[in-house]
Parts: structure tokens; C-alpha cells; sequence
């Protein structure tokens, strides 16, 4: 009897393992997903648009920097 209780604790505990590392794998994503959004190219030329000192020639050389990279556009929103 003891030898099925064993058993049956050692699988739920390998269940809610799976499910935690399920759920931290998700949560990782969507925090992935999230930090693009704060960086995408849109945000970028968004915030750049509401500067009013940046010359037209300027912007068009900011939306180049934004197009070759993340870190670009994360170092621009920073």
C-alpha cells in the first residue's frame, strides 16, 4: 500500500513540475513578446515624431537606425 502511495506522489509531483516549468516557458514568452512591443519600429518613429527640434532629414536617418536593429530601437527608447 505504502509502495502506491509512493508511486502516486512521486507522478503528481513530476505532473505539477511539468506544469510550473510549462508555465514559467509561457510567461517567459510573453515577456519576450511584451519587451518587443516596447521597442518595435512603430513606438520608435512614434516618440520621434513628437520631437519637435528633429529635422525631416534627421527622422529619415533615425527610421533607417531603427530598421537595422533591436538594440537601435531599445537604446532610442531608453
Amino acid at each position: 500500500m505504502m509502495n502506491k502511495y509512493l508511486e502516486m506522489r512521486s507522478k503528481q509531483v513530476e505532473y505539477e513540475s511539468a506544469r510550473e516549468k510549462e508555465a514559467r516557458e509561457k510567461e517567459a514568452r510573453e515577456m519576450e513578446v511584451t519587451q518587443s512591443d516596447d521597442f518595435s519600429i512603430k513606438r520608435c518613429i512614434s516618440v520621434i515624431n513628437t520631437i519637435e527640434e528633429v529635422t525631416k532629414l534627421e527622422k529619415a536617418k533615425a527610421y533607417s537606425i531603427f530598421a537595422k536593429s533591436k538594440e537601435n530601437r531599445e537604446t532610442f527608447i531608453c
